[in-house]
């Protein structure tokens, strides 16, 4: 199975193929909820400079009363892991992940030990790919701005919603308008969210909110703990069997389930599981992890 290379030859070819622009239009903190939560994560992350108090207050005004911020955490914007050794980035602007990252990505994922990336690397290595993330990534989830989950949404609030544009007005001229939207939600600082929740793209926002719902709902029948221990043989087991590349993708997968699962993340767990496939559900059998077995055959099923 070949991989997506989310470089910027990637980004170029894929605005060309839908006659986009070279970037997003909306990739600025005042117009875009995405695109500032992700460059205020790196900041509260300590990856980049923190956005300034000031500013912070007038942004998480303008987007909590925009209507657009997630309501559950699944949807938000958020990395995981711990102060120089963050792991996970979810729900990331792909052109914030491209300027710190250089993927367009909407979720990037690190190894779970020295064991799987020094296997990933090394068939990195033979392939010769340019600019291949195996030499530093897991799992990246690549994303033109046009795929963003958030897009339509955005694109619709800054074409009819005048008040998103009175930062760009002198104080004296600025007008007010009734507001579009009078719903309220808090955004919380993130920092434990895992897992992008199923394939988005335009129009895709009802489909994913049931997605996610029957992600979750699968994710409450798991045992974790005993899935993590599973998880961990099926992969020692299915990496000395492994003689595709398609093998050694599943193997990510599951060792990146696995990390899910010791986190009491079980709708990760089964997003992963979902990508490693037959192949793993096969190995999984044929050892006897039943556990590992069912949560592959129901994360397959979804």
């Amino acid at each position: 199975m070949s991989i997506t290379i989310p470089d910027s030859s990637w980004y170029r070819s894929k605005s060309s193929e839908k006659n986009a622009p070279a970037s997003c239009p909306y990739a600025n903190v005042h117009k875009c909820p995405r695109y500032y939560a992700s460059l205020d994560m790196l900041g509260k992350a300590g990856i980049v400079t923190c956005i300034s108090d000031d500013k912070k207050e007038y942004l998480d005004k303008l987007w909590d009363d925009s209507g657009l911020l997630p309501v559950i955490a699944e949807e938000d914007t958020g990395i995981s892991g711990y102060p120089g050794n963050w792991s996970v980035f979810s729900n990331f602007c792909p052109e914030v992940a491209f300027t710190y990252f250089r993927y367009y990505a909407s979720f990037l994922a690190k190894y779970v030990d020295d064991i799987d990336s020094t296997y990933a690397r090394r068939i990195a290595e033979r392939e010769k790919r340019p600019n291949d993330w195996r030499h530093e990534w897991a799992f990246i989830s690549s994303c033109h701005f046009l795929d963003c989950s958030v897009y339509n949404q955005v694109n619709y609030f800054n074409s009819t919603n005048t008040d998103n544009k009175q930062h760009l007005l002198p104080h004296h001229n600025q007008v007010f308008f009734q507001q579009f939207y009078s719903k309220e939600i808090t955004m919380s600082d993130q920092y434990n969210i895992t897992g992008q929740v199923g394939a988005v793209g335009p129009n895709a926002k009802a489909e994913n909110n049931t997605f996610n719902q029957v992600m979750q709902q699968a994710a409450s029948n798991l045992d974790l703990p005993t899935l993590a221990a599973e998880l961990s043989t099926l992969r020692s087991s299915m990496r000395s069997q492994a003689t595709e590349v398609e093998h050694d993708l599943a193997v990510a997968s599951i060792g990146a389930a696995e990390s899910a699962a010791k986190k009491q993340d079980g709708a990760g767990a089964l997003e992963h599981l979902k990508s490693a496939g037959k192949w793993a559900f096969d190995v999984a059998t044929k050892i006897g992890v039943g556990v590992a077995a069912k949560a592959i055959e129901t994360a397959i099923n979804l």
